[in-house]
């Protein structure tokens, strides 16, 4: 199978470099550099007749991907008609606007073979607004049909946490019956799986790993009000692209008051009259006077999605200094994550980038595994794996299935319910497994279920 990718601009050398740690055959049409080159310069671009006019595209097997993911919208939909032409197995088309459930974009995927059309900033927005369901956490994950979430929580936003073994932690969940788990630790730049003797330092983030309904037991233990009475929040985007305007439409009027600040006056007035609810404001988002002068310091959250990486951190510092706690800015470098976990002006960070490749990764990994989430800056992953009703696991005790030990188990679904995993479970035909490990090694050890 080969990973055939148009749009190198688009997802960048952090995407490249998680593909092939992934193992993927990659081949990159449009420039005439190779993977590992492309690696090292962040800013190469492909042109579009060099895409289309590529050999790689016309030795396309039934086995193989295809990613079209450049600015253009056309050329991203003739790639994959050229593609599906020679029996590409799956071929996926990234579109600049908004909603894509139109019967015009069904037509188009039917004409143009394509098999997933794709909306980035639509994966941004909904990731953010997910965020935003949970106060303190920095980081969600979803599986399992989005009955599991997977929430992070810094130690020093969180002084429930300060000084806590894993151990202590999961002996408290266990007392109270609580099918919640302690699934990694992120310290020192380094995502861990959480083993009892990790004790928890001021600069850690931990993992949990729950069904939606146990959410409010978590926030107890935690000691944090997760939901404010008769509380709208209110919420500033500094940006009013794509991303912001996703974002606006997607958060529930009942619960946030938006306001969104747009440089450009022709855009600002398309998005009033776009978005009647949202206050729309023109002028430039860096200009801290004008923020006070609008009245914009009292907000609950500050989000700078704009185009420009260095505008979004600005801006979150100069809201930061007026008084707004919660600042989330864009970033397109994922590198950048871990230079400001540690700034108290940043409450979290968000890439397209990481937030596509995440997508994509788990679109390669079906259908043998039904979820597959890699985490960033690792070669960890947490995925779920389904055990097949002619499996020869069934019947055999969870201890005795051959995963090594690097592989840890920590939830099962069985019958809509989920169980803490031990050892001495016996598995059923259908069962649900919440893995973690090596991505390597889980690839190598899914044959045995």
């Amino acid at each position: 199978m080969q990973v055939i990718l148009s749009g190198v601009e688009e997802i960048g050398a952090y995407a490249i470099e998680k593909l092939l740690q992934e193992q993927f055959n990659l081949k990159i049409v449009g420039v005439e550099y190779d993977s590992y080159f492309i690696r090292e310069h962040e800013n190469l671009k492909s042109e579009d007749a060099a895409i289309l006019q590529s050999n790689t595209l016309r030795t396309i097997s039934s086995e193989d991907y295809l990613f079209a993911l450049t600015n253009d919208y056309a050329t991203n939909l003739l790639t994959c008609k050229v593609a599906k032409e020679q029996n590409a197995k799956i071929t996926v088309a990234t579109v600049k606007r908004g909603h894509l459930d139109s019967e015009q974009d069904k037509k188009l995927q039917s004409i143009f073979g394509v098999d997933v059309l794709l909306n980035t900033a639509s994966l941004v927005a909904n990731l953010l607004v997910n965020l935003l369901n949970y106060p303190l956490a920095v980081d969600v994950y979803k599986l399992a049909n989005d009955e599991l979430i997977m929430l992070g929580f810094p130690v020093q936003r969180v002084l429930a946490l300060a000084n806590l073994s894993v151990e202590e932690i999961e002996d408290y969940f266990l007392k109270h019956d609580l099918p919640i788990q302690v699934s990694f630790v992120y310290s020192n730049y380094i995502f861990q799986q959480a083993t009892k003797q990790i004790r928890l330092q001021p600069t850690d983030t931990v993992y949990f790993l729950l069904h939606e309904e146990y959410c409010s037991a978590l926030y107890h233990f935690l000691e944090v009000e997760r939901v404010e009475k008769n509380k709208k929040q209110k919420i500033v985007i500094n940006g009013g692209g794509q991303i912001g305007v996703a974002i606006a439409e997607l958060l529930p009027k009942d619960k946030y008051s938006i306001s969104i600040i747009e440089i450009d006056e022709a855009r600002s007035v398309h998005i009033a009259k776009k978005l009647a609810y949202a206050r729309v404001l023109n002028f430039d988002g860096l200009d801290k006077e004008i923020m006070q002068m609008e009245n914009l310091e009292n907000a609950d959250y500050f989000l700078s999605v704009t185009q420009k990486e260095a505008v979004n951190i600005t801006s979150c510092l100069n809201a930061f200094g007026l008084g707004i706690s919660k600042c989330i800015p864009l970033l397109s470098q994922p590198s950048f994550f871990d230079i400001l976990r540690t700034k108290k002006y940043i409450y979290t960070s968000l890439s397209p980038r990481n937030i596509l490749i995440r997508f994509l990764l788990n679109l390669l990994r079906k259908p043998d595994f039904l979820t597959y989430i890699p985490l960033f800056n690792s070669t960890l992953v947490i995925c779920e794996v389904k055990i097949k009703s002619d499996s020869t696991s069934i019947g055999k005790t969870l201890g005795s299935l051959g995963l090594c030990k690097e592989i840890k188990t920590l939830l099962v679904l069985r019958n809509h319910k989920y169980i803490t995993a031990n050892m001495d479970l016996i598995i059923e035909g259908e069962d649900r497994l919440i893995l973690t490990g090596n991505t390597l090694e889980l690839q190598e050890r899914i044959s045995f279920l």
